[in-house]
């Protein structure tokens, strides 16, 4: 081989596996951050509201305070959790475990191409939470069948290429964090 040369090293995207352990520590944190927090701030509410109406409408205000709020919780929890990923390229759970979103060839993604991915990646819930806003029934429909597109995408990752559908479409993958390059330096 030529000095002038360079022998190009590709990192390795990560599988599978490791991206559904990944998915599942996000989880467990949205619903117990989000759950908690939902469970108070609903349930002082609901009885703050109840006791308008009595003591045995307190008690009622605030269990259906409680599982408002557990459910609202989660929902808002995981919009800034994943929109957090969607800035830094990595939530908590890739970054736990040694994981970075970057461009398909491992250097950096800069910060509009992480946020299309989580426009892309989170369209489903962005429909979802619209359509409940909005009362709409079509963004609600619009929202279920993006989320089965999500769903069925992130099986891709299973593929020579091991990249979920979203990140296809932004031109992102994910990567070992050691291994993504900052093509400034």
């Amino acid at each position: 081989m030529d000095e002038k040369e360079a022998v190009v090293i590709k990192p390795e995207r990560v599988g599978f596996g490791a991206r559904v352990t990944a998915f599942v520590l996000d989880m467990v944190i949205v619903i117990v951050v989000g759950g908690v927090v939902g469970f108070v701030f609903g349930t002082m509410f609901g009885v703050l509201v109840g006791f308008k109406a009595g003591i045995p409408g307190a008690t009622i205000g605030g269990v259906v305070g409680a599982l408002s709020g557990f459910c609202l919780g989660i929902l808002l929890t995981a919009i800034l959790y994943e929109l957090w990923e969607g800035l830094t390229g990595a939530a908590a759970g890739k970054s736990l475990m040694g994981f970075k979103i970057a461009r398909e060839g491992g250097a950096k993604a800069e910060t509009k191409t992480l946020l299309f991915r989580y426009v892309l990646k989170n369209s489903w819930m962005l429909l979802a939470f619209l359509g409940a806003f909005l009362r709409s029934r079509f963004c609600s429909d619009l929202g279920l069948l993006a989320g089965l597109i999500i769903f069925v995408g992130c099986f891709f990752v299973l593929g020579v290429k091991r990249q979920a559908f979203h990140d296809t479409l932004a031109k992102t993958a994910v990567f070992h964090g050691a291994d993504v390059v900052d093509p400034k330096e």
